[in-house]
């Protein structure tokens, strides 16, 4: 049997889509990182305690905008964005605290955004139930985050305990 010197047909089109949508979804983590990371850092402007716990804190509304609209493939931005924001910043909170927020931030929008999609929240506003879905998975996002980095940083503090003034700080910022 005589083979065939003719290149085979392989079709391009699948690969090329592939790696289009590959560097679209890493197109658009490193922008929800750096809106995250510049949102923390206008946040961490006004910490209550040491570069960190805000009473105001945009960055959260960005996150969940983001997991409701993209999906949670992007919520690696939302630790790198902390950790970014923190560290530029010059927080002064050890390594471990650092990383304990920004997992603690990413986990609670994840947690919102599970929230939503369980309860068939419609982003467009157009019933006043997904208004209330809304605000009940915010609220919890917010509970949880206050409460991870509040113990976090009670922890790392010379005291050992957490304070119940930087925790409601954070929860409104939130």
């Amino acid at each position: 049997m005589a083979e065939s010197s003719a290149p085979i047909a392989v079709s391009s089109t699948v690969p090329a889509a592939g790696a289009r949508q590959a560097r679209r979804a890493l197109a658009v983590t490193l922008a929800v990182t750096i809106a995250y990371a510049l949102l923390a850092a206008f946040g961490l402007r006004w910490a209550l305690a040491q570069g960190i716990a805000s009473p105001t804190w945009p960055a959260a509304g960005v996150a969940l905008a983001v997991l409701v609209m993209a999906g949670p493939r992007h919520a690696p931005a939302i630790v790198l964005g902390y950790v970014l924001a923190a560290l530029f910043g010059g927080s002064p909170q050890p390594s471990w605290v650092i990383a304990t927020v920004a997992v603690g931030n990413m986990l609670s929008a994840l947690g919102a955004w599970w929230v939503l999609r369980r309860l068939h929240f419609a982003p467009r506003f157009e019933a006043f139930r997904d208004f209330v879905v809304f605000v009940g998975a915010a609220t919890l996002a917010a509970t949880f985050a206050s409460t991870i980095g509040a113990v976090a940083i009670g922890l790392a503090s010379p005291a050992g305990t957490p304070s119940v003034l930087m925790w409601a700080h954070w929860f409104l910022g939130d």
